[in-house]
């Protein structure tokens, strides 16, 4: 792996702060690297950000603590408004996932704006590799599409391994935009196709993965096996372009671009850097 000595070389970066200090100089550090987040922000100054809220179970979600310190850090760079949205699964309503894995209570202190897009209309969009039509949250595709210029993107993952995707990290967090009757669809080979074609359409303008732990042997461990599937990690990873931060984070969890389907399909489009030899990976 690069580190920060061989930075001119690489096209791009991507970050590892240790979380042992705190979440906050941790996620601070991260977006302080890569200029702070007020040069982040656009002309709304609204900040809209996608957790990995999949069901309520332990070591599945984003931690709380670390989208409480992702809210607080814009809100002091400036942010209008944060929004904190999520489509859970497993039929699950999203709704009482927030409430049962502290994203609602996180919102409540911190005036950010939670946002269950598994309430939300529903707006066609076309992938092309797959050639097909899929239904995206309208709220999505209003805010994160059609007014893409004016809108900040963070997508904040969790370091996970997935039994069908090998990972989710950043790529396939954005799964969580799409409705779920488009989601049952092509839950088969054609499953990572699926996922670039969504990144094809849509890219977080940065992905911060929570990596206090690493969830191990797919993504939902029992308790009983926590020992065996819950890694100790305590860092956050994070950079600008989502395909390189996943292809780190794939790394760090066994995966090389081969083994992840999805980051290879990316890699294919050229939107993003995916050779891991190309990548500075600062600390």
């Amino acid at each position: 792996m690069k580190k920060a000595g061989t930075r001119g070389k690489a096209r791009a970066e991507v970050m590892l702060a240790d979380t042992k200090p705190g979440i906050a100089p941790a996620l601070r550090a991260i977006f302080e690297h890569f200029g702070g987040g007020g040069s982040l922000l656009r002309s709304s100054r609204d900040v809209y950000i996608k957790v990995n809220g999949v069901g309520p179970e332990p070591y599945v979600y984003t931690d709380p603590e670390v989208l409480r310190e992702a809210i607080r850090y814009f809100q002091a760079c400036g942010a209008r408004t944060v929004y904190v949205m999520e489509n859970c699964t497993q039929a699950n309503f999203t709704r009482l996932v927030f409430h049962g894995a502290g994203y609602l209570k996180v919102c409540q202190e911190t005036g950010a704006v939670p946002v269950y897009l598994d309430e939300t209309a529903a707006v066609p969009i076309f992938l092309e590799g797959l050639e097909e039509f899929i239904d995206i949250s309208a709220f999505v595709y209003e805010r994160l599409i059609e007014r893409r210029a004016e809108n900040l993107y963070l997508s904040i993952p969790k370091l996970k391994t997935h039994s069908m995707s090998q990972v989710t990290l950043s790529i396939k967090n954005q799964f969580g935009l799409v409705h779920q009757k488009s989601r049952i669809a092509d839950h088969n080979y054609r499953i990572h196709q699926k996922f670039a074609d969504i990144y094809r359409v849509i890219r977080p303008d940065f992905a911060l993965i929570d990596g206090l732990i690493a969830t191990n042997h797919g993504h939902y461990p029992t308790r009983y096996n926590a020992d065996k599937c819950v890694v100790p990690m305590d860092l956050l990873i994070g950079g600008p372009d989502p395909l390189a931060t996943d292809v780190v984070g794939a790394a760090l969890l066994g995966f090389d671009l081969a083994g992840v389907k999805h980051l290879d399909c990316c890699r294919a489009t050229g939107i993003g850097v995916s050779d891991l030899e190309s990548i500075a990976i600062v600390n």
